[in-house]
């Protein structure tokens, strides 16, 4: 709507006057589904979120909503809301964040050099390409999920046939902008999670972050995912058993979940 383009307009003009002096506001609210209501890929978008704040130092309030994805200028939950001005700023793309947050030299940003920017992205398309399939096949392509858990999640609150209606028109449409998914083979979709899971295994190593400097955002992105994966219970539990193997990852989801703990959270 023109009053929405108005609102993003003057968000837009409050960020760029604060490029340089930008602080981290008071009273900044993360929004996202209550856990029951969540499916895979909602539950690994709130870790990444949670997980990046949380490891920056950046507090916030969680702020649990129903409702989330129809409050979110994108249609997708979560999404951060900061107040500048006593104006509304949203940001509903976790890039988009990272990218203003590095711009004012807040956020998850060791000294990197060039080639290690490089491999930092290449590693988050990796899990882009890999991690996301898997997780979005896993939600509206195994039947058994489909029907234990994504669809009573989706249907949670709603009356009758609501309840039933809403999750099966979800589930079409997902596929439909997504025909090449519904026609993968499973065994493939597994495969690809696990070359990756892979990948970030051998890149991880022994150490306790993917860069020897410090936390980066591909840190946040691949805790995300992965604990979401393990923390969710899903009735077909490949992608769980898939990311168990590698024991070094396991242990990197311990460490950040207890350096996360250890970090003060605005109530």
């Amino acid at each position: 709507s023109a009053e929405r383009m108005s609102d993003q307009s003057r968000a837009a003009e409050l960020l760029a006057s604060a490029k340089g002096q930008f602080t981290w506001p008071e009273g900044a609210i993360l929004y996202h589904l209550p856990p029951e209501k969540e499916l895979l890929p909602e539950r690994a978008q709130r870790l990444i979120w949670q997980c990046y704040l949380d490891l920056a130092g950046l507090p916030y309030t969680n702020k649990a909503m129903p409702n989330a994805n129809y409050m979110s200028p994108t249609g997708s939950a979560p999404f951060l809301c900061l107040r500048l001005a006593s104006q509304p700023v949203i940001f509903s793309e976790f890039e988009s964040l990272v990218v203003f947050l590095e711009s004012q030299h807040l956020g998850l940003q060791p000294e990197l050099e060039p080639c290690e920017k490089a491999d930092r992205e290449a590693y988050i398309s990796l899990i882009r390409t890999n991690f996301m399939p898997a997780e979005d096949y896993q939600t509206w392509v195994n039947a058994k999920n489909f029907n234990e858990h994504s669809s009573p999640a989706q249907g949670l609150g709603l009356a009758w046939p609501l309840n039933r209606a809403v999750p099966l028109l979800q589930r079409f449409s997902h596929l439909w902008n997504h025909w090449d998914l519904y026609h993968a083979r499973e065994q493939a979709v597994l495969l690809d999670f696990e070359q990756a899971c892979s990948a970030l295994s051998e890149r991880l190593g022994r150490k306790e972050s993917f860069f020897g400097s410090g936390l980066t955002t591909l840190d946040a992105v691949t805790y995300g995912h992965l604990e979401a994966v393990v923390s969710l219970s899903l009735p077909s539990s490949e992608l769980t058993q898939i990311a168990l193997k590698f024991e070094n990852l396991t242990e990197f989801r311990g460490a950040l979940t207890c350096r996360r703990a250890g970090r003060e959270e605005t109530s």
